[in-house]
């Protein structure tokens, strides 16, 4: 009989994590690759390196969209557990609706400006939001499923 071993996830979280990681996020980020392969295709100048990609399919604030997404499925992770309600709408309101709402309403200043907008500062907080919402978006998978 085999010994029994303590698990440091709870049963499921792990698969859980990879299907949210393989469907959700590399989904969502379809857009961007395809908007890059048209780029190729239509003989755009690109910049080359990693940066250069990332310039070319997110620089006027794609990446927000997708982070407004992940969060969105993040908050309604965390309500489909009734344990824990008050400090989850709490929790899920700081830390996913709060960074959700200011991507909005960026990616709206960033479609609506008349006036051209520094790139860099799009690509920062884009790059600032995904990274957030990926993070948010796991830790809420595997506290949904604890």
């Amino acid at each position: 009989m085999p010994a029994r071993t303590k698990r440091f996830l709870p049963k499921g979280v792990i698969e859980n994590l990879l299907q949210w990681s393989l469907t959700s996020v590399c989904l969502a980020l379809f857009p961007m690759l395809f908007t890059y392969i048209g780029a190729l295709m239509t003989g755009k100048h690109l910049e080359p390196g990693f940066d250069g990609v990332i310039r070319a399919v997110s620089s006027r604030g794609e990446l927000l969209i997708v982070a407004v997404a992940l969060l969105g499925e993040a908050i309604s992770d965390m309500l489909k557990r009734s344990s824990a309600k008050n400090l989850k709408l709490s929790v899920g309101g700081f830390v996913c609706l709060l960074p959700l709402i200011l991507c909005c309403l960026f990616y709206a200043q960033i479609q609506t400006s008349s006036v051209p907008l520094n790139q860099n500062l799009i690509l920062l907080i884009s790059n600032m939001a995904i990274v957030w919402a990926i993070c948010v978006g796991a830790a809420c998978k595997f506290l949904a499923r604890s």
